[in-house]
């Protein structure tokens, strides 16, 4: 079995490439990453010698280098991660994004296409042997609620608010197009926020670690009041693994925790695991469209998986602080 993974030097993707290395019946995992912002490949040093493992630095939009890799590899599945993901980020680069989440995935889904897909009678395509195409989207994909009393499921309109998510809406959209016209071989998963070790410090929850381990303040948008669902990395990507492996085919999957957290009660728990007098947290003006909440279903999942994540997410943050107090030397290349 050979797998493109692409972003895989990104958070998400070099767990996941962890777990699939930890299977012994992959042949091949190649590791399609352009090193941009946010991406490293430290966080892979612990797979680096694995002669099944191979890392090529590109971008997913050259056509030519993700033909060739098709070929050269054999590629039978892709993992697709590889996306510009910072909303704030977004707000000054949309263009960079449309580029990279929408023409990248299509370069990817056209070169699957390719290499897996014989077309039948002048219109019915068929793929060739056991393939899978996994796109790694977003629940930013259904828009902001704000109630918990509504939940999204699978089904429900594409409502995204804000840049990021309305490109990663549209690369959804593209994937569906190759399955349905194409009959590509394809899944979807949408997740809530992902929290554990090896993650960028500009996120929340490193970031609010290392500010604190270097006495400075913790500066929280507005009020802290935005809630989000926190899945831990290493359940995502065990469960990424079964999708990518499972039989079924054309399904988009929600992915989330049960675990939903004000962002100042996440500050405040960082606070006492460090031993910090809560004076450290600071407010700042809050950000454009930062959403008050995201809310899926994710029963589907749970039936067909039996996913039912069942972690002590204050268990889960010690666990997490110990270890960036433990790895300044990787964190202390990124600020």
């Amino acid at each position: 079995m050979n797998i493109l993974v692409t972003g895989g030097a990104g958070f998400i993707g070099s767990h996941f490439i962890k777990a699939l290395l930890r299977n012994p019946q992959i042949k091949n995992v190649v590791n399609l990453d352009c090193l941009r912002y946010g991406n490293n490949l430290f966080s892979l040093e612990t797979v680096k010698s694995d002669n099944r493992y191979s890392f090529i630095e590109g971008n997913i939009t050259n056509k030519e280098l993700v033909d060739e890799i098709f070929k050269i590899y054999k590629i039978n599945k892709v993992a697709h991660f590889a996306a510009e993901s910072h909303v704030d980020k977004s707000l000054v680069d949309f263009e960079g994004f449309i580029k990279t989440n929408v023409l990248g995935t299509q370069v990817l889904l056209e070169s699957a296409k390719k290499a897996w897909l014989v077309n039948k009678e002048g219109d019915s395509w068929s793929s060739l042997g056991n393939k899978k195409f996994l796109h790694i989207s977003t629940d930013e994909v259904y828009g902001p609620t704000n109630s918990f009393k509504i939940l999204f499921d699978e089904t429900a309109p594409l409502n995204p608010s804000n840049p990021y998510a309305t490109t990663k809406a549209s690369a959804d959209l593209v994937a569906l197009t190759y399955k349905n016209n194409f009959n590509l071989p394809l899944n979807i998963t949408r997740s809530t926020n992902n929290y554990g070790i090896f993650q960028f410090p500009d996120k929340l929850i490193p970031k609010m670690i290392i500010k604190g381990l270097k006495g400075e303040l913790l500066p929280v948008y507005g009020k802290g009041q935005e809630v989000r669902e926190w899945l831990s990395v290493e359940d995502h990507v065990n469960v990424l693994v079964e999708i990518l492996f499972d039989s079924h085919k054309g399904e988009i999957y929600n992915i989330a925790s049960g675990i939903r957290k004000k962002n100042i009660e996440v500050v405040e728990l960082i606070v006492r695991i460090l031993g910090l007098p809560k004076s450290r947290i600071t407010f700042v003006k809050n950000r454009l469209f930062h959403d008050k909440a995201y809310s899926i279903d994710d029963s589907k999942l749970n039936k067909l998986f039996n996913f039912e994540p069942n972690r002590s997410f204050q268990l889960e943050m010690e666990k997490i602080i110990s270890w960036y107090c433990r790895n300044e030397k990787w964190w202390s290349k990124f600020i």
